[in-house]
């Protein structure tokens, strides 16, 4: 074990500033140590890789993909170590398949147990508020986690924005889990890519809260909450790459209203350009430092 991997052991769950990475592809990342490189040259301190992917067929089944392939990840992952960029995986699990999920998830991350679970409609397809279709969910997430603790140190949790506020997803399920079995080693965070800033803050506040009802005062020692920013914009029902402006402002609306936040992940990479890293960048540094005054704009 590297000596950052000791240091990540110790501090359980991750700070500073992070991308989530999808299909990687040699003309776009370059060479494993070249992409490394570029992440922790713009101060990234953390990294989340695809790993598998399910879901549900018209024939009914549910199938196990990969975003990577085993040994894309686990090369891109080692460089990132080396660097001293912390590396994650993650992966996208459906209900039923939990143990093919977590198999496939350590088969990516290799040496390195570190994995964000990334559950959606597949955690309760029925979209059940109450009854069968709500417990099966419920057992669902206890499951997955227990067998995710089997195979990593450290485990967080992404999802919908308003992920706590959905009756039919169960969030409550997975917190608990993850404080029972990963307790100062995980994390839970809403996405919120292209919503406003009152989105931002009250998502936040949702997951904070829910945060302190499983794990009670003082739950930051046993759970974090990290959220999620977008590096995407949608306009007139496309997508494209926020500009490095929007990108910066968007960032401001996680920490203006006092909130600690002690990391932030993006979706994703593949919308990050020249002028967009340089946000990062700052960004990054300001997070690592624990400033109190904002980034410039530019």
């Amino acid at each position: 074990m590297t000596q950052h991997d000791l240091a990540v052991e110790a501090r359980g769950t991750p700070t500073g500033l992070a991308l989530y990475v999808r299909r990687i592809t040699r003309r776009r990342h370059g060479a494993p140590e070249a992409f490394a490189r570029r992440c922790a040259d713009h101060g990234l301190q953390w990294i989340a890789i695809g790993g598998p992917w399910q879901e549900r067929g018209d024939d009914g089944r549910v199938r196990t993909r990969l975003i990577n392939p085993i040994d894309v990840c686990r090369r891109y992952m080692d460089a990132l170590a080396e660097a001293g960029v912390e590396p994650w995986v993650w992966g996208y699990p459906w209900l039923g398949e939990e143990e093919a999920f977590a198999d496939a998830m350590a088969s990516c991350a290799g040496d390195h147990r570190r994995a964000i679970l990334d559950p959606e409609l597949g955690a309760n397809p029925s979209k059940a508020r109450r009854g069968d279709g709500k417990l099966a969910a419920e057992a669902g997430a206890r499951e997955l986690v227990g067998l995710m603790a089997d195979r990593f140190d450290a485990c967080g949790l992404s999802t919908y924005g308003s992920g706590v506020r959905l009756k039919w997803f169960p969030l409550y399920a997975y917190a608990r889990a993850l404080v029972e079995r990963f307790e100062g080693r995980t994390f839970i965070g809403g996405q919120t890519y292209t919503v406003d800033e009152q989105a931002v803050d009250r998502s936040t506040a949702d997951f904070a809260r829910a945060a302190e009802r499983v794990a009670g005062e003082g739950w930051r020692s046993k759970i974090e909450v990290v959220p999620n920013f977008g590096t995407y914009s949608r306009v007139g029902g496309k997508v494209r790459a926020k500009s490095a402006e929007e990108l910066h402002w968007h960032l401001s609306g996680f920490v203006d209203d006092g909130e600690e936040i002690r990391a932030l992940i993006g979706w994703a990479e593949n919308f990050v350009g020249r002028e967009q890293w340089k946000v990062l960048a700052r960004w990054a540094d300001w997070l690592h430092r624990g400033a109190c005054t904002l980034p410039a704009v530019g």
